[in-house]
């Protein structure tokens, strides 16, 4: 059975990302200094001269983590997703997605548009704002969703693909038991 579980709506934040700026990063920031608990990433809007995304980069099985992949040049953006805080300590080095005890976690997939192509893949840090004027365009409006718990957790179940634990979410009302 799913779970569910109703939240409210608390501050939102509008954050103006420089050029040259790790978006991933600056988010990151943008959470501990708001001091925000679990929300949503609603927009992340712009350009990037440069990035990084967590994706499928071949046929694979269901079970198998994703891999990575880079590119270079003009490519403009949009993304979304959660936030919440890490229980533990957690990384896959085939996908590059990491989590550290104590600080946020973001999930958020972004769709790029590159070179003629476009992806769409987990946030992974990499991506560089890019700006041909000293004050860029790019901005990311985070919602605070007071009411819930987004903490994420790493299993103790262990496997090839998943050697730190598999990543989960308890989907809970804020001070629930986990």
């Amino acid at each position: 059975m799913h779970s569910v579980v109703p939240a409210t709506t608390g501050k939102i934040v509008f954050a103006h990302l420089e050029p040259g700026e790790d978006i991933l990063l600056a988010l990151y920031d943008v959470i501990e200094q708001q001091q925000l608990k679990s929300g949503v990433i609603l927009a992340i809007t712009g350009a990037v001269s440069e990035g990084r995304l967590s994706l499928p980069v071949k046929a694979e099985g269901v079970q198998e983590s994703p891999g990575f992949m880079e590119f270079t040049g003009l490519s403009e953006v949009q993304g979304g997703g959660y936030f919440g805080w890490n229980a533990d300590n957690w990384h896959n080095d085939k996908s590059q997605i990491r989590f550290e005890q104590g600080r946020p976690h973001i999930h958020c997939h972004m769709a790029v548009s590159n070179a003629g192509r476009s992806y769409v893949g987990h946030l992974i840090e990499g991506c560089k704002v890019r700006s041909v004027y000293p004050i860029s365009h790019f901005i990311a409006v985070l919602v605070e969703t007071p009411g819930v718990d987004l903490t994420l957790r790493s299993s103790e179940e262990k496997n090839d693909q998943y050697p730190y634990g598999i990543p989960y979410y308890n989907v809970v009302e804020s001070g629930a038991p986990a």
